[in-house]
């Protein structure tokens, strides 16, 4: 087995409660993350953990099907969930985790990603280091649909 972790920390002009929404809604998480067309409840009302959810991402043009089970969700400021394939579901499984805190004049948003991959290849080893930036990219990218979306539904409220 191999593992990718990733860990991106990032500051927002908003309250753990405002951001909570845009993590949990399947509507508000379309606006921000990329690739995502469509997340539907399979078990359980997507508040507990063991609950189960499908997530219809697209990724490099090609739509594909993902299992997610949440991990912990403790309202509003953490948020685990373990995701795999739902046609391999054996290969690898991404364990995703948001953590917000209070700080002043916002919050604190920790991410973290473990990426683990039950039969890596030999071009999977090789290609780890260019998939470690490319996350990161990736995150970077989240973060600011994230806190554009935040900054929306704020001006919004007002």
């Amino acid at each position: 087995m191999s593992s990718t972790y990733v860990r991106y920390v990032t500051e927002l002009e908003a309250t753990p409660e405002e951001i909570w929404p845009c993590l949990v809604e399947p509507e508000l998480q379309k606006r921000w993350m990329v690739g995502l067309e469509e997340s539907s409840p399979i078990r359980g009302t997507g508040t507990r953990p063991g609950d189960q959810f499908r997530m219809q991402i697209r990724e490099g043009g090609k739509l594909r099907s993902y299992v997610a089970e949440l991990l912990a969700y403790e309202r509003p400021y953490r948020l685990s969930v373990r995701m795999w394939p739902e046609d391999d579901p054996e290969n690898f499984n991404v364990t995703v985790t948001y953590e917000l805190s209070h700080v002043p004049g916002g919050s604190t948003l920790s991410y973290t990603c473990d990426l683990e991959l039950e039969r890596p290849g030999c071009l999977m080893r090789l290609m780890a280091p260019i998939g470690h930036v490319m996350s990161r990219l990736l995150i970077r990218r989240f973060m600011r649909n994230l806190n554009r979306l935040i900054q929306e539904r704020r001006q919004t409220a007002a």
